[in-house]
């Protein structure tokens, strides 16, 4: 069964908080519209000129622009010309990661402040440099880049939505956007659905429909399902709990639904993860 939409599952890599990806001449082009449950953030170093979607908004970006992505906002990029040794850096904040050290991160959602970009760019080069380092504590002090670059990020790009304009819509549909998958990753185990999500945050069932399928391309049934199937799959890698309690605790029906689901975004049922 085919996927709904690209979907990628965020893991930081072993010792780091956060996933880094170094792009050269290896990295494709161009890449199919995605996303996932992680804070992207990316440094285009000595890239060539590039589209770049995230949500509603398509945008042209050169060397030496930074574009941040928010969790679950589907994007994509495509290189619009070829360089000889092209450079960039991706780095990735596994939601739960950041739903643990930072609170506050469902009252909002991260917007490029781009009086500090001088700022970020300190932090993306010394992680650059520390990522192809093989000295012994390479490691130890990209953790320590990493958290200083999360510091900046809270404390100087994070926008609570109660502070949003609602007349630039673009802010305030990725606010109220965020709003949204934010209860959903939050309350995914519970028994919620369009109507429910709505009476909670007081909008409309039918401007949270539009909402989801314009900024994620999926409905909000698949939207849930989805980050159930995610915690399903974390549960079945990481601990030896039954099928059958997993399926339950993630808010699924049973394994039967579980398994449907798992099957529509990772082509495979639970079972075949756990025999992995």
């Amino acid at each position: 069964m085919a996927t709904i939409l690209n979907h990628q599952n965020i893991e930081s890599d072993a010792g780091l908080v956060a996933k880094i990806i170094a792009h050269d001449s290896e990295t494709p082009s161009a890449n199919e519209l995605h996303w996932h449950q992680a804070l992207e953030i990316t440094f285009m170093m000595d890239w060539p000129e590039s589209v770049i979607v995230i949500g509603q908004n398509r945008s042209i970006h050169n060397s030496g622009d930074i574009w941040l992505v928010n969790p679950m906002q589907i994007h994509n990029y495509k290189a619009l010309y070829k360089v000889a040794e092209p450079t960039a850096l991706t780095i990735l904040f596994p939601y739960n990661f950041l739903a643990d050290i930072y609170g506050d991160i469902s009252r909002g959602y991260f917007e490029l402040n781009l009086q500090r970009r001088e700022a970020l760019w300190r932090f993306g080069n010394e992680i650059w440099s520390l990522h192809h380092s093989d000295a012994k504590d390479a490691k130890i002090l990209q953790d320590i880049q990493l958290l200083q670059l999360l510091q900046e990020l809270v404390t100087y790009h994070f926008r609570y939505r109660d502070e949003v304009d609602g007349h630039n819509e673009l802010t305030f549909s990725v606010g109220r956007t965020a709003e949204i998958t934010n209860f959903v990753m939050t309350h995914y185990a519970d028994e919620i659905n369009t109507d429910s999500i709505a009476r909670q945050l007081n909008y409309s069932e039918a401007y949270i429909a539009r909402l989801v399928k314009s900024e994620m391309g999926i409905t909000v049934t698949q939207l849930i399902n989805l980050v159930r199937a995610d915690h399903a799959k974390h549960l079945i890698d990481t601990t030896n709990y039954r099928l059958d309690d997993i399926a339950v605790q993630v808010g699924f029906k049973n394994v039967k639904n579980m398994n449907r689901w798992m099957k529509r975004y990772f082509g495979n049922g639970s079972k075949s993860f756990r025999n992995q």
